[in-house]
């Protein structure tokens, strides 16, 4: 009976697989039957699965363990005889161990996401109870099949009878869990050379770990090789890829297997072998990992860099990069062809030394662009192609005052990026832009600056225009709205002070020099001037010391277009006492617009102070 069982399973394995290729073509069965059947043998005898783990591992297609995961300690199962009630449980078979009718369910829950490529939640993972007649009622998983892969509890209830239904009472659910997976999948390259076949099992893969382990969830590559005799060996060599001898001990080699083996033991095997493409492997990264080369983008001037490239099966002569649009290349090329370049050679791949600092040139315009490697030997051409963004930015950041004065001197202030070459503004928007000079530069940050006088225009608002641009072309505008206040006062001074001969050669004496607060002597005139722009209405001066506070309005002593000299005499009173602090305040005012001088310069107006008086003064009949 086991021989036929036997038979039978080979004949099974045989109808679904073919473990032995010759590597020309396949065997022609009816002329040589003895040399498939030897490998096919030799296979399953070194190919058994693993065990699996108490029943708790299963492969799809397999049959799941079902026990009745039911037992009463008084043994008050349905329709037991009095005779069984009297042995043990454990002498009792799962069909006398039966619940009360209509009381045994059955639940599942199912968790597909354990794995890579997850399926769906089968629909008997609801963890809802379902009742069932038995456990081959036809609701029980009884097949792990297709859709099923993933970790699954099943839970079982039920309850005993004693005849006496108040007493009867649901045991404790039993529990267990299990998985079902896929066995791998083993795939075969080969490239043939005068001595060797040089076989590969790279993309051999566990569709349950491909991308969560290493080596697409393989943890073990074996390989078998049949010779001419119908003998098959295991090769010592337990490596992803081979150099197997076509002549093994003086015996050719005719066929040969891969078998492959995941994390639980399973094993997939193969020996349908498909031609090894030449490729180029290499990855493309910018030298500064902050940007993004295929998303956001990389600025024009940074830098690329190829690395972990490697060619197969055969060495090639070079490597060359550039970046090309349209099929047109648009950057110079970077070359590897020197024998220092390979740096690591084997049976199937060749490493050479990574290309790094390829510089995007600045003048290189923003865009989509193709990064390509190419490698080549002779008339073999091999390509790797990126999609890369190149995109520059300038990030324009524009200041002035919002509101500035005719005649005055201002600061416009610009940041951009690093890229940007060139800013300028155009203040008043009328297709006169002014350049404005780089400063500085703090890390990728470029700081511009112009100093401008602002000429006279009618008061109102305006817009300055900014523009900055980048050696590839990009340009960025911003502009900034400002309002235009003709109406300005400048250069407060003192002209003249009666009886002061020590000041004499020394007039003007403005609001900001060195020797204010000027020493007055109270009781003299004093002439103060100022020079205001835009035409005020009215421009007057407040002075102000210890018990005196007046506003005096200033006259307007000439006129010259825009610009107007206004004058006020003034004198104290000649009993101030020394050290008195004289101070001033000028405003303007021409129509809704008012302004104050001190305001605008920061000045707290502290004009004179008081050294003497005159009285007492012997030149005053001479002076007055």
């Amino acid at each position: 009976m086991k021989k036929i069982l036997l038979t039978i399973f080979l004949i099974f394995c045989l109808s679904i697989t073919s473990f032995a290729i010759p590597l020309e073509s396949q065997y022609d069965k009816s002329k040589d039957p003895k040399n498939i059947e030897n490998i096919i043998n030799f296979i399953l005898g070194v190919n058994q699965k693993k065990g699996d783990q108490e029943g708790l591992i299963y492969l799809v297609g397999d049959t799941i363990d079902i026990e009745m995961l039911f037992e009463d300690i008084e043994k008050d199962y349905e329709g037991i005889s009095p005779q069984d009630k009297l042995k043990k449980n454990a002498d009792l078979d799962e069909e006398q161990k039966k619940p009360k009718a209509g009381t045994l369910q059955i639940k599942y829950t199912h968790n597909p996401s354990i794995f890579d490529n997850p399926d769906p939640k089968h629909v008997k993972g609801n963890n809802n109870y379902k009742i069932i007649a038995s456990m081959q009622d036809p609701y029980v998983i009884q097949r792990a099949t297709t859709g099923m892969r993933g970790e699954w509890t099943v839970t079982v209830q039920g309850s005993d009878t004693t005849k006496n239904d108040p007493f009867n009472k649901m045991a404790t659910p039993k529990t267990r869990t299990y998985i079902i997976h896929y066995a791998p999948d083993a795939v075969i390259y080969m490239l043939e050379t005068a001595t060797h076949y040089i076989l590969t099992g790279i993309n051999s893969r566990d569709r349950d770990f491909q991308y969560s382990r290493a080596n697409n969830g393989i943890d073990r590559y074996e390989w078998f090789y049949e010779q001419k005799d119908g003998s098959v060996y295991k090769y010592p060599e337990e490596n992803q890829y081979i150099a197997l001898p076509k002549i093994i001990n003086g015996k050719e080699v005719t066929a040969f297997t891969l078998t492959v083996t995941d994390c639980y033991g399973a094993k997939g095997s193969t020996n349908i072998t498909g031609l090894i493409t030449p490729e180029l492997f290499a990855e493309l990264h910018p030298e500064l990992a902050k940007f993004d080369i295929f998303t956001a983008g990389i600025p024009a001037s940074e830098e690329l860099k190829v690395t972990d490239i490697v060619t197969m099966p055969h060495p090639m002569d070079r490597i060359d990069f550039a970046l090309y649009k349209d099929g047109v290349r648009k950057t110079n090329i970077r070359s590897l062809n020197r024998p220092s370049d390979i740096t690591k050679t084997d049976i199937l791949y060749h490493h050479w030394k990574d290309i790094r600092n390829y510089q995007i040139p600045e003048t290189l315009p923003d865009g989509n662009y193709t990064a390509k490697a190419t490698a080549t030997q002779g008339t073999l051409v091999l390509e790797k192609n990126w999609s890369i963004r190149v995109k520059t930015p300038i990030n324009l950041m524009p200041e002035m005052p919002n509101r500035v004065f005719t005649s005055s001197e201002i600061t416009i202030e610009a940041t951009t990026s690093k890229y940007a070459n060139a800013v300028t503004v155009d203040v008043f928007s009328d297709g006169n832009p002014i350049s404005m000079q780089l400063v500085n530069q703090v890390g990728d940050i470029k700081y511009w600056r112009l100093n401008y006088t602002v000429p006279f225009r009618p008061d109102g608002n305006y817009t300055a225009r900014f523009r900055a641009t980048t050696p590839n072309g990009n340009e960025e505008i911003k502009t900034l709205p400002f309002f235009l206040q003709t109406l300005d006062l400048k250069d407060l001074r003192i002209t003249d002070i009666v009886n002061h001969k020590e000041y004499a050669g020394k007039y003007p004496i403005y609001y900001n020099a060195p020797e204010v607060p000027v020493g007055y002597k109270a009781g003299y005139y004093v002439t103060f001037k100022i020079t205001a722009i835009g035409n005020p209405d009215s421009v007057k001066m407040k002075i102000s010391h210890p018990g005196y506070n007046k506003t005096l309005n200033m006259v307007k002593e000439s006129e010259n277009g825009n610009e107007s000299t206004w004058k006020l005499e003034w004198y104290s009173d000649p009993f101030l006492k020394k050290g008195t602090i004289i101070n001033t305040e000028v405003t303007a005012d021409k129509g809704s617009i008012h302004l104050n001088f001190n305001t605008k310069y920061g000045w707290d107006g502290d004009y004179l102070k008081v050294v003497g008086s005159i009285e007492g003064d012997w030149r005053i009949d001479q002076e007055l």
